[in-house]
Formats: structure tokens, C-alpha cells, sequence
């Protein structure tokens, strides 16, 4: 989960262009690992309001396959207000 963390300073940082090519990597090239991750991702997306690419696209994933959402492990401990 390092990249989340990279991606969080980037954030942090005010580097934009880091953080654009994060969520771009992400969002074209690594769908098999958000999907194992959507809630750990999402939570990250939801605290940094510049990643709105990324938070978007977990969005749409889950609109299409809610089931990764409800199969996750974390599912029981998602904060409600996220739902």
C-alpha cells in the first residue's frame, strides 16, 4: 500500500503533476489491485480532496459491481457515513 501513501504526500505536498500520473497509473493500469483494495483506495480518495480521479473511478466501479464493495474485508468496518 505504499503508493497510497506516496499518493497522500503527493497530495499533501501540493505536487500535481506526481498526483495526476498516480491516479492515471492507477485508474488505467492497476483495476485488479483496486478492486482487492476499493475500500482501503476509496477511504484515501475520500481524504484528499485532489484525488478525484481516483475517487470517481472507484465510484463508477463499485456502481457496476457492488459486490466488491460487499466482499470486501473491510466492508464491517466501514464507516457508515461512506455508504
Amino acid at each position: 500500500m505504499e503508493i497510497l501513501e506516496i499518493l497522500a504526500a503527493a497530495d499533501e505536498l501540493l505536487l500535481k503533476d506526481l498526483l495526476d500520473y498516480i491516479q492515471d497509473h492507477l485508474v488505467e493500469t492497476k483495476n485488479d489491485w483496486i478492486s482487492s483494495y476499493i475500500l482501503k483506495i476509496y477511504q484515501t480518495s475520500l481524504a484528499h480532496d485532489s484525488c478525484e480521479k481516483l475517487r470517481e473511478f472507484i465510484l463508477a466501479t463499485i456502481s457496476s459491481d457492488p459486490e466488491l464493495l460487499f466482499k470486501s474485508p473491510d466492508f464491517l468496518s466501514l464507516d457508515e457515513s461512506l455508504l
